[in-house]
């Protein structure tokens, strides 16, 4: 629609009032800008405030949510045209009903904030898009980790320990786009299950209720894939294990188990008179040795002197043993035979 509005009063009578609107003596407010009855009507003597008329161009005026810009065209009086424009979002126009012709702009939201709608009335109608945190310069978008609800106008929330977010805005809205960290698993203490605490069951439980579970490094001889609300580690193959804490592949499960050794490309129980006690940092060339993860060390051999009861000294020298396959350390070692202490018969 377009308002009009006409300096001074005329009579029915000339000629330029006639029309079949009404409006041919009446100068147009412009494209959108709309007209009240602000003005006493000169032609009742100035004095009738009750009968008011659009006599000037402060009867034109824009809605709340608008804007007024000039079109570029000077009219016939030498004053600028003007056209209203509804302003977009991210942006926003006058808070009230304004009135004149003036250039009234749509003004832009601080950086990188938005407006939920066409029409916005006030800079505080510009909040923070989601994924984005809130400061007084602006919006930055948060960093893989956190997140921000949209119009939350905070800071980014940090995801609780061992969780992250992807870096695309989109899913850092809320806790429930923080996925487990790959490395960890979630861990509950008091799991009943007879799995133990790094498999509790989540089954039944809502988004956020995950969101929420303790998460913590995957332990040696496990791995974690993450990248979900409730990703667990995962226990490595039986008989293999991993170098330390934090592995995030089953690739990272190329160690032996404590009493397991590496036999053909296969971790299997280290046999008796053996033992392994599991990955102890040695990385030496050949990946074999005490502390490898690799290598079933021998039991070492116990030499002894026997004194006999005629006083001659004997060197007894014995292989060491174990009771059972799969040892983890040399304490459990033994000699294989051993002889007595005094003669017999």
């Amino acid at each position: 629609g377009q308002g009009y509005y006409r300096v001074g009063w005329t009579s029915y009578s000339d000629i330029k009032a006639q029309g079949p609107d009404g409006t041919t003596a009446c100068t147009p407010c412009g494209a959108g800008i709309l007209a009240a009855l602000t003005d006493v009507d000169e032609s009742m003597g100035g004095n009738d405030t009750t009968k008011l008329v659009a006599g000037s161009s402060y009867s034109c005026y824009i809605e709340g949510g608008w804007g007024m810009v000039p079109t570029g065209v000077i009219l016939s009086d030498n004053t600028l045209q003007f056209s209203a424009v509804l302003c977009d979002k991210n942006t926003y126009g006058v808070a009230n009903t304004t009135y004149g012709l003036q250039s009234t702009p749509c003004k832009p939201c601080q950086r990188n904030l938005i407006t939920l709608q066409n029409g916005s009335r006030s800079y505080t109608d510009c909040v923070n898009p989601a994924g984005f945190g809130y400061s007084p310069s602006g919006a930055t978008q948060c960093a893989p980790g956190s997140y921000a609800p949209v119009g939350s106008m905070q800071g980014c929330v940090q995801c609780p320990a061992g969780r992250t977010t992807a870096s695309d805005p989109t899913k850092q809205i809320a806790i429930t786009d923080c996925v487990v960290i790959k490395g960890y698993g979630i861990f509950v203490g008091s799991n009943p299950s007879p799995a133990g605490p790094w498999d509790p069951s989540t089954s039944g439980m809502n988004d956020t209720t995950k969101a929420m579970l303790p998460v913590l490094p995957c332990p040696v001889a496990y791995y974690g894939l993450g990248g979900a609300l409730d990703s667990k580690c995962v226990k490595c193959a039986v008989g293999t294990s991993t170098a330390g804490e934090g592995s995030d592949s089953a690739l990272a499960c190329d160690k032996c188990a404590a009493g397991y050794g590496m036999q053909g490309g296969t971790c299997t129980l280290c046999p008796a008179g053996t033992y392994q006690p599991g990955y102890l940092g040695n990385d030496a060339a050949g990946g074999s040795g005490f502390g490898s993860g690799t290598t079933c060390i021998a039991c070492s051999t116990t030499r002894s002197v026997y004194l006999s009861s005629n006083r001659n000294e004997t060197e007894f020298v014995s292989d060491g043993t174990t009771y059972r396959k799969g040892a983890l350390g040399r304490e459990e070692c033994v000699p294989k035979t051993a002889q007595l202490g005094i003669d017999i018969g």
